[in-house]
């Protein structure tokens, strides 16, 4: 059940509506695959015993097993539906399967004598392909034609082909390659796992041979595949001004290339432009990019949550605790927040941070309650979510539940951190476990708390805090908050 729930949580309200409508148009065929669907649309991540019984009156078997299969194969064939192919607003789309076609049809024409029909079908696919760059479709529809043609050919007509087609073999590789470097290495650089000179080496090495790759072929997968690379690797290394060239080059690419526009590479790219304004704390200018990108988002798209995700961080960093409050709003109607538990725990701590900004301790604290799920995170989402914690009881005066949180933290921290670690996580967990050894008492802890708040300082001179990550409240801002107000001596 678990491939079916999968694809239903992905499809649109219109699509679920016309499968819906393909299947009431066809009553007799269709009749134990139409009460599946509405069960799973209204009983939704159940187990298969749960929907047999409700159809069959018994256990999962082999006729339960049937009408599933229909159901899922039913659910496959309407993503190509041509309605389906227009909402998802990308012309290459329904050209590559146009183009998909036309190739097959060419093919079985030849093989069956009817030449004319062939090559008409054959010119079609090339054309498409030169349009849109289908390399591999490019490739075999020439080779096709080739094929036929070779026998009549003079030897410099001959010699000719033969050169094109090699040349369009190797741009073929050269696609394949990039797509292969630019997945290798863009894992690599979004985790931000390069720690050695020698593996940031070979990401700069990398990225030349992109550059090249796209110089060389002008093909425009080659330049999203460059241009993306670069804008993780500028971001990583804390180039923001080099990511943000890079993002508005990817931004004019997605927008004029045929091969690549459509409104949900345009919003990435504009998402990209936000993340990388906020990352450099230019939130005005995020705010212009992030509001572009809801709007080529439909509002029910899994893709308008996402962005509001950011939408969210930007107006929070920058003060708009207003606008946060509305984006919550809309956050909670989504109906895609209930697909992913750690999506909407993600959305409550969220709400959670934001209600510590407005003094609601006790909200706050409920809150996180809720958000619990964004523990199975053994990092960054796990330690946000407990520092918070440990900021809100402090401030509601729950002092009984401090102690224990608190050392939870430290239990997590020499489970989960090296001894050696010196980031961002670590340094926070010592100035908690600094603070908690004089009694909470920030005058007490006064000179121990400068020493490992100059260790996080000197940190952060190397490797600047993410306004993107997972952090919202800021520990070192929050206990400088409180060292100011005591008075001197």
């Amino acid at each position: 059940m678990d491939l079916i729930q999968e694809i239903l949580n992905k499809l649109s309200l219109q699509e679920i509506k016309r499968i819906r409508s393909h299947i009431k148009n066809n009553p007799h065929e269709y009749d134990k695959v139409e009460k599946l669907f509405e069960l799973i649309n209204k009983y939704p991540n159940q187990e298969e015993n749960f929907y047999s019984q409700k159809l069959y009156k018994q256990a999962a078997g082999n006729s339960f097993r049937v009408t599933k299969a229909r159901l899922k194969r039913l659910m496959e064939e309407s993503l190509l539906n041509e309605k389906s192919l227009k909402e998802y607003d990308a012309e290459y789309i329904i050209a590559f399967l146009a183009t998909k076609k036309r190739l097959l049809q060419g093919e079985i024409l030849m093989g069956r004598g009817a030449y004319a029909a062939s090559k008409n079908l054959l010119e079609q696919v090339i054309a498409s392909a030169k349009r849109f760059y289908f390399m591999d479709e490019w490739f075999y529809a020439r080779m096709l034609l080739f094929r036929h043609s070779c026998n009549s050919l003079t030897g410099t007509e001959l010699m000719k082909e033969v050169e094109e087609l090699q040349q369009l073999r190797q741009f073929v590789s050269k696609l394949q390659e990039a797509g292969i470097l630019y997945y290798r290495l863009s894992g690599l650089l979004a985790s931000t796992t390069l720690k050695e000179e020698k593996e940031f080496l070979d990401a700069r090495n990398t990225i030349e041979v992109l550059r090249l790759i796209w110089k060389e072929t002008s093909i425009p997968q080659t330049g999203f595949y460059y241009l993306k690379t670069a804008i993780y690797y500028y971001q990583i290394t804390y180039d923001y001004s080099e990511a943000l060239t890079y993002s508005q080059e990817l931004l004019e690419l997605v927008r004029t290339a045929p091969a690549l526009q459509s409104h949900q590479r345009e919003g990435a790219a504009l998402l990209q432009l936000s993340e990388v304004c906020l990352r450099a704390g230019e939130f005005k200018r995020a705010e212009t990019f992030i509001k572009a990108t809801l709007q080529l988002y439909k509002p029910e798209e899994v893709n308008f949550l996402i962005a509001l995700e950011t939408d969210f961080r930007i107006s929070f960093f920058n003060g708009n605790y207003a606008r946060c409050a509305e984006i919550l709003g809309e956050a909670n109607q989504h109906s895609a927040l209930s697909i992913s538990k750690l999506r909407a725990a993600r959305w409550k701590y969220f709400e959670a941070a934001l209600n510590f900004k407005q003094a609601h301790f006790i909200q706050c604290i409920r809150l996180l309650n809720e958000a619990t799920p964004v523990m199975s995170d053994k990092s960054g989402w796990n330690i946000a979510l407990r520092l918070l914690e440990i900021m809100s009881l402090f401030e509601a005066g729950k002092r009984d539940l401090l102690e224990s949180r608190i050392e939870n933290l430290k239990q997590f921290a020499r489970r989960n951190q090296q001894e050696d670690d010196s980031t961002r996580a670590r340094l926070l967990t010592e100035i908690i476990s600094v603070w908690h050894k004089n009694d909470w008492n920030f005058a007490q802890a006064g000179s121990y708390l400068r020493d490992e708040m100059a260790r996080l300082e000197a940190y952060h001179n190397k490797v600047p805090f993410n306004p993107a990550s997972f952090e919202l409240i800021r520990v070192e801002e929050w206990i400088d908050s409180h060292t100011k107000k005591i008075k001197p001596c």
